[in-house]
């Protein structure tokens, strides 16, 4: 199976991931992490390592449990110039591609967030700060229309196994699209 890549971020809060998710896109591409520290100029990636068991790693082996679950993700084309970045002593992700220039907006097919998360702040369930709500109410209807707009999907960071879903329906779709 072709797998797609993910490119998720950690935010402050609900609101400010939101509204940094917005800024990338009015930005128009995802840019290298740093401009002065050559050995920052990538962007990190995640895509499924077939050759692991993911029940026995802990979240500081995998890119999955720490940067793409229950946070802010771009889906990404499965066809990005990137290379595989095999774990050693300093950096022991077993799943880590990196992209060594910016990537477009048009190579983004969706995006993840922890819609569950939102919905509990929003609630009053759950609320890291009170200066949230506001931002998540403002911005979050844009997010949305921006989506709509671009075509993408919205889905759930916070459900287990949202990559594996994803890669089965987008790889279903683009294979209807080729024929």
């Amino acid at each position: 199976m072709e797998r797609y890549f993910y490119h998720g971020f950690e935010a402050i809060d609900l609101g400010e991931g939101i509204k940094q998710m917005l800024e990338y896109i009015e930005s128009g591409h995802l840019r290298e992490r740093s401009e002065t520290d050559e050995k920052l100029k990538h962007i990190c990636l995640y895509r499924k390592n077939e050759e692991v068991d993911y029940d026995k790693l802990s979240i500081l082996e995998t890119a999955l449990s720490g940067w793409i679950e229950n946070l802010f993700v771009f889906v990404l084309s499965p066809d990005l110039e990137a290379e595989h970045q095999p774990p050693d002593k300093v950096q022991g992700l077993v799943d880590e591609w990196r992209s060594f220039k910016d990537i477009p907006m048009d190579k983004v097919v969706g995006i993840a967030l922890p819609l569950d998360s939102i919905k509990e702040s929003l609630d009053g369930k759950s609320i890291f700060s009170k200066e949230e709500i506001p931002v998540i109410l403002e911005y979050l209807p844009k997010l949305e229309t921006v989506a709509q707009e671009m075509g993408w999907m919205i889905v759930n960071s916070e459900e287990k196994g949202f990559t594996d879903r994803l890669d089965t329906e987008l790889q279903r779709e683009r294979s209807k699209s080729n024929t």
